[in-house]
Order: structure tokens, then C-alpha cells, then sequence
């Protein structure tokens, strides 16, 4: 709480004076509001003056300046934000589509592991056919060789 030392505002002794303490008593109470009522409606002295810094000014500046500040980075980001979310809903367009597709193709590779599988029992039943006729036949005989030509200088 800010205080200082003045007059009375009646005159008379030097009393420490509180903001809100518009009769200068020393003392903040419903005198205070009736004080305020009475001058506004009546006339007579002046409230006591509301006790300010002299540097007030300086800081309302730098506050002003502080919120401005801070107001330009909260539309940057706003602004990203919002790039941003367009950004992520792109991605999750994209996300659905490649799920779409591991699903098409998750499909499509079942079906081909079950074609896969059938040609291999059936590789496996031609190739024990061909083994059972290989088993079934004579040994073949071997072809004599063919007698050489009699020269015709001799």
C-alpha cells in the first residue's frame, strides 16, 4: 500500500495519509465515503489527493508496450496455429488414405499367400507323380554305337 505524509485536509497536524482516505483521518472507514458524498453534493475542501509515483507514466509506457508486444506474438501464433492445424489436417487426410491402402494391399497378400499355397501342393503333387513314373519305368537301353564307314580309297 502506497502512504505519505500531508496536511489534513480540515488543517491541523500532519497524519499519514492512505489511498481511500478522502477526509485525510489517517484511518480508511465509512467517514471516508460520507466525506466523498458530501463534498460531491455540498461543496467544501477538496478530497485528499490519491498518492501517485511520479514514474507512473514511465510504467504505463513500458506496460503499453510490454502488452503490444505480447499482443503481436499471440497473433504469430495464431497464425502458425492455424497454418498449422490446416497442415495437420492434410496429414491426417493422407493418414486415412495410406490406412486404406494397407488394408487393400493387407488383402491383396492374403489372397496371394492362398494362391501361393495352392501351387505349392500342387508343385508337390506333380512333383510325386513324376517321381512315381520315373519309379514305374524299365532302364532304358543304350544305343549301340554306330560302326564306322569303310573308306572309299581302299
Amino acid at each position: 500500500m502506497v502512504s505519505s505524509i500531508s496536511p489534513v485536509a480540515f488543517g491541523g497536524d500532519v497524519v499519514e495519509v492512505v489511498n481511500g482516505d478522502t477526509n485525510g483521518d489517517g484511518e480508511r472507514d465509512i467517514s471516508d465515503a460520507t466525506y466523498y458524498l458530501r463534498w460531491l453534493f455540498r461543496g467544501g475542501p477538496d478530497p485528499v489527493a490519491i498518492i501517485c509515483p511520479e514514474d507512473l507514466g514511465a510504467m504505463v509506457t513500458e506496460l503499453e508496450g510490454a502488452l503490444s508486444a505480447a499482443n503481436d506474438a499471440l497473433a504469430a501464433v495464431s497464425s502458425e496455429n492455424e497454418t498449422l492445424a490446416g497442415q495437420a489436417a492434410g496429414l491426417e487426410a493422407e493418414l486415412v488414405a495410406a490406412n486404406d491402402s494397407l488394408v487393400v494391399a493387407t488383402t491383396a497378400n492374403s489372397v496371394k499367400d492362398e494362391e501361393i499355397a495352392a501351387l505349392q501342393a500342387e508343385l508337390a503333387a506333380a512333383n510325386a507323380s513324376l517321381v512315381e513314373c520315373e519309379a514305374g519305368l524299365p532302364e532304358p537301353e543304350p544305343e549301340p554305337e554306330p560302326e564306322p564307314e569303310p573308306d572309299p580309297g581302299n
